[in-house]
């Protein structure tokens, strides 16, 4: 029989703040797609899905209509990679397992987190690394996870209730405080959040005061983007983003002291980490 084989390549922005250059690949060869999806950060993640042979789009088994396949191929991509007014395909795709998790590890590391640790997951967005970091300090430990929008709180609630994860607490905050309590934590996440800061001196003292003394908190961020977005009302320091130095200069000059410096994060040029500690008074 025929085979005929059929590479498609989609170039779409993705995330918040968006990310460019996600490349789509399919392969479709005798009535089986391919589908992996490749970040210049993330791990290629495949997934095989099997097509239903359908006389609507193939003319007989394994030999297609090339607009057709496009078609459908074009279609299973969008709906695979969660884009709005997607379409859908009957699929045979295995659940992929949370795009946190292996980061997670990594943070978990970098915060010294251990069962009964205390930590606040600040602009916890959907909640994804909340929910890791629950099951890392286990029931005995906390989670706060903080947002200033009150519709997002009540989804992290609702989505922690249904996990039954009592140890994790939703927390409204906005641009002035990050609604943190004194003395509340050992540790502080702050991903992909800090460039977003109207007032970064306020929120760097309520920071301050959230962490117990020795308290670590690690900062992942984004250098200046030019092409993305721009965040009204927030210190213009050449783009989306902030560069490593001045985040540096920044939290040194509010007394953390600064105790690891990561040029990239998880692969990513633009991205970098930093681990601060609170002095001991």
């Amino acid at each position: 029989r025929s085979r005929r084989v059929l590479h498609v390549h989609l170039l779409y922005p993705s995330g918040d703040p968006p990310r460019p250059f996600i490349r789509t690949s399919l392969r479709y060869s005798r009535g089986t797609v391919a589908f992996a999806e490749q970040t210049r950060t993330d791990r290629i993640r495949t997934r095989v899905m099997a097509l239903r042979r359908n006389r609507s789009v193939c003319r007989r088994p394994y030999r297609c209509s090339n607009h057709s396949v496009i078609i459908v191929l074009a279609v299973l991509a969008l709906g695979a990679c969660g884009l709005p007014g997607a379409g859908t395909a009957t699929t045979a795709a295995a659940p992929a397992a949370p795009a946190a998790v292996e980061e997670t590890e990594r943070i978990a590391a970098l915060l010294e987190l251990v069962a009964g640790s205390r930590v606040a997951d600040v602009g916890a967005g959907d909640g994804d690394f909340s929910l890791e970091l629950a099951a890392r300090v286990g029931p005995g430990g906390r989670v706060y996870s903080t947002e200033v929008k009150q519709d997002l709180v009540d989804k992290i609630e609702a989505r922690m209730k249904r996990q039954g994860l009592e140890q994790v607490r939703a927390i409204l905050g906005d641009q002035d405080q990050i609604g943190l309590t004194e003395g509340c934590c050992d540790a502080v996440l702050v991903r992909l959040v800090y460039h977003h800061f109207v007032r970064p001196e306020k929120m760097r003292s309520d920071l301050m005061q959230a962490l117990l003394p020795g308290g670590l908190i690690l900062i992942i961020d984004i250098v200046p983007q030019e092409n993305w977005r721009e965040l009204p009302g927030v210190p213009d320091r050449g783009g989306h983003g902030i560069p490593v130095s001045d985040l540096v200069a920044e939290m040194v000059g509010a007394g953390f002291e600064l105790v690891e410096q990561q040029a990239s994060w998880n692969g990513d040029e633009d991205r970098f980490a930093t681990v601060f500690r609170r002095g001991e008074s």
